[in-house]
Order: C-alpha cells, then structure tokens, then sequence
C-alpha cells in the first residue's frame, strides 16, 4: 500500500475524517484543513523521496525518533517543541515567550485547559538538567500594532528564591 493510501485509509478508518467533515466549527474545519495537509504532505514526501516507507516519513515530520538520535551532541543547538521534548534531558533549556496570552495561550481560559497548559510547563522546566532559562518579552509587535506583555502567571508560581532574573 502506497503511503498516500495508508495516510487515507487510517483516516477514515479512524472515523477522524468524517467526524471533523461534520464539525461545522471554526475548529473543526481547521482540523479538516490540517487533516488535508497531513495527506498533501505524504504524497509529497512519497513522490520525492520514492519511499512508502511510514517510518521514513515520520522521522522527517519529527513526529517519531529513535532515543539515541534525540540526544544533541555538546555543539549544536536543537529547537523543538515541549510535546516533542517529552522524554528528553538537556543540559541547559530555554522557553521563551513566558507571557499571558501566549504560554498559557489566550484561548486556555478555562479551569481545564489552563491546568493541560500548567503540566505542559511542568514538561518543559523539567527537560532541564543544569540550566533553564525562562524568557519574556515586555512588548511584541503583533500584526502591525506594538502590544504591550504581562509575564506569564505560571513564572509568578515559582518560589521567587529559586528564580535568579536577569
């Protein structure tokens, strides 16, 4: 089977397809548009690379690594994102973006997501073996407008004594 049929068959034999065709929300129809995108991306990845091999591809979304590959060596930097962090230890971690609206993002308002937001964080700071760095910005520019930050309510958790700010 093609990687292109596997990708399609997984979808509708899942029923994730046709629940998020049915999904007339905003949410919904983006999870349709990013559903579409997983297919294009697989034919594409299948046509340039002349595999079907699902492993392959997956290694090259970053959405599956052998542990030993995971590690960075000593001189290089590795960017990811805290899910695809999960399991790993570095020896110095920076997060940035620490601000209310961004990390907890603004759409984590209720009691639920904010506490799925909070362990996500605790996923994050705790990827750090010596050094964790937490940054912030005091203003961003955001479509054209200069906005103002506020520091993320999830720095103002942490006892003061174990935060040094620079």
């Amino acid at each position: 089977m093609s990687l292109t049929d596997l990708v399609e068959t997984v979808l509708d034999k899942s029923g994730i397809w046709k629940e998020y065709s049915q999904d007339m929300s905003l949410e919904g129809q983006n999870k349709l548009e990013f559903l579409e995108e997983f297919k294009s991306s697989a034919a594409n990845f299948q046509e340039e690379s002349g595999t079907s091999d699902l492993g392959d591809y997956l290694k090259k979304l970053g959405l599956y690594s052998d542990k030993q590959d995971s590690y960075p060596d000593e001189n290089k930097v590795t960017l990811m994102t805290i899910h695809s962090a999960k399991g790993l230890e570095f020896k110095v971690v920076f997060i940035a973006g620490m601000e209310e609206k961004l990390f907890p993002h603004s759409i984590s308002i209720n009691d639920v997501d904010i506490e799925e937001e909070r362990r996500l964080f605790y996923v994050g700071i705790t990827r750090a073996k010596e050094l964790l760095y937490l940054t912030n910005a005091l203003s961003r520019t955001l479509f054209g407008k200069k906005d103002e930050r506020v520091e993320s309510e999830f720095i103002k958790e942490i006892d003061p004594c174990l935060i040094e700010q620079i």
